[in-house]
């Protein structure tokens, strides 16, 4: 810190076909916190991107302040385990924030001559790429915003917003009117009760309730045929509180 530097973790992965490279593509998968440069040297090992993509553009992963294997991992991690981070935010919080880092990009693309970057981003990876294109509009070819998040919200805000209407669009997808009736009652009795007993004696509360919840969200529509019925049938098996 006290030669003004900061050290950021990144890996830079070159376009196969020089002859019709674009330019610069700068990704970022989200989290808040996650790190990019492992997940991007997979999607390329893996070929997750398209060959096009690989082939034409020169792929910047950069691990943000604070994640990776980039500056102020210690710092966190350690006064994480202490659950005493009063100190660290004193120090290093300044330090690490969306608009540090939306500089941080744009110092590397002077540091590698570009005129201008491609952005891709992700989740919480999305409120980067918007930052950057409001304060670098002329460093900016294309924006690519995948499950963006707004930029004028908390993610804490965003998320209480955003996700139980994704989710509910999940249900009304893979459950019937009766069916959501039914879930929706037997969650009522748990906020009423903390706890819902089945007909032979089972109890389930919030938090087991929740994960059944995120079952019939989460799984893949293979999956979910297949456990369907036997969790309706759990389910069914209700008694009145």
């Amino acid at each position: 810190m006290s030669s003004g530097k900061i050290k950021l973790n990144a890996m830079i992965h070159r376009a196969k076909d020089k002859k019709n490279r674009i330019g610069l593509l700068v990704v970022n998968f989200g989290g808040p916190g996650g790190e990019v440069v492992e997940h991007a040297s997979a999607m390329i090992s893996e070929k997750s991107f398209p060959q096009s993509i690989i082939d034409r553009f020169d792929i910047l992963a950069i691990d943000p302040r604070g994640t990776g294997k980039s500056e102020f991992v210690s710092d966190l991690t350690r006064c994480s385990f202490n659950n005493e981070c009063d100190s660290e935010k004193e120090s290093v919080g300044f330090n690490i924030s969306t608009m540090k880092f939306t500089q941080d990009i744009d110092y590397i693309r002077k540091s590698l001559n570009e005129d201008k970057i491609t952005f891709l981003g992700y989740s919480c990876g999305t409120k980067i790429g918007q930052l950057y294109s409001f304060l670098y509009p002329q460093n900016i070819r294309g924006v690519v915003l995948d499950s963006p998040t707004s930029i004028e919200h908390g993610n804490a805000i965003e998320e209480s917003m955003t996700m139980p209407f994704s989710y509910e669009r999940v249900m009304y997808h893979r459950l019937s009117k009766s069916e959501i009736e039914l879930i929706k009652n037997i969650n009522n009795k748990i906020k009423a009760h903390e706890i819902y007993t089945t007909k032979d004696g089972y109890k389930i509360d919030q938090d087991n309730f929740n994960k059944l919840l995120s079952t019939i969200i989460s799984t893949n529509d293979d999956d979910w045929s297949n456990i369907k019925p036997s969790l309706i049938s759990f389910f069914e098996n209700r008694n009145t509180l």
